[in-house]
């Protein structure tokens, strides 16, 4: 029985040892794509670069988001198959260029009874 009990132990022990080093923290920075369909001075692309730098500060440099602007990794119309293919992490793409495939995102692009772009101006 003792000799059985100085094998389990050590044993079990091995085992919760094996099974807690792979719970341990990543020491390695995580690197992220971002791919977006607007140009690089567009408002809402520098936002997006803002965006990138302020996660970096706020992780102490462990996450890193390399930004792809103007369709430079994948075409707008491609975005959404890149982020699920694996070629970008994130992906801001418009959702008119795939119709049918996001119908809840299309009910703004609808023309909403506005008669011309001058009245939507102003709303």
């Amino acid at each position: 029985m003792r000799l059985l009990k100085w094998l389990i132990i050590p044993t079990i022990a091995f085992f919760i040892i094996q099974i807690m080093s792979g719970c341990a923290r990543s020491r390695g920075v995580i690197k992220l794509e971002f791919s977006s369909f607007f140009p690089v001075h567009d408002g809402l692309s520098i936002l997006m670069q803002e965006w990138c730098s302020e996660l970096e500060k706020r992780t102490d440099g462990r996450v890193r988001v390399n930004y792809y602007p103007a369709g430079i990794l994948t075409p707008a119309a491609q975005t959404f198959d890149s982020v699920v293919t694996g070629i970008a992490d994130i992906g801001l793409g418009p959702t008119g260029v795939t119709p049918g495939r996001f119908p809840l995102a299309e009910v703004m692009e609808q023309p909403l009874g506005i008669s011309s772009s001058y009245h939507m101006t102003r709303l």
